[in-house]
């Protein structure tokens, strides 16, 4: 049994599996992808649903800004982690209820992120 196992493993055609080409986001693309949907974010919060937007921001964090961190922080590291910061400081505001200082905080996010498009848009990043 166990030799026509083996001569089973053996007798396999010898051609190479093909291999999908994955396609991942750029960091523009990325960064897209943050801008839309902290948007979104904000507007289950202001729903009144704070776990989900906080989930959801966790979610987007760990998807679309953790991917590019490591070359963010070879062009800028204080940019890089002052964005970090800012996802923080946002998830403990989704905590309250202060709608003014939410969509401050958040338009402030934004807005560094798309100023960070300028530090990760080098062709070697893309």
């Amino acid at each position: 049994m166990v030799l026509l196992t083996i001569f089973a493993l053996f007798s396999c055609s010898n051609t190479e599996p093909e291999v999908a080409a994955v396609l991942l986001p750029t960091p523009s693309e990325h960064l897209q992808v943050l801008d839309t949907q902290l948007l979104e974010i904000v507007a289950v919060w202001e729903s009144g649903d704070q776990a989900a937007s906080q989930e959801q921001l966790q979610r987007l964090y760990l998807e679309h800004f953790e991917p590019m961190e490591e070359s963010l922080k070879a062009h800028d590291f204080m940019t890089t982690l002052s964005l970090e910061y800012d996802f923080g400081i946002c998830a403990k505001l989704m905590k309250g209820n202060d709608k003014q200082r939410v969509s401050e905080h958040v338009q402030g996010l934004r807005t560094s992120l798309q100023e960070s498009v300028a530090i990760i848009a080098s062709p070697e990043l893309e």
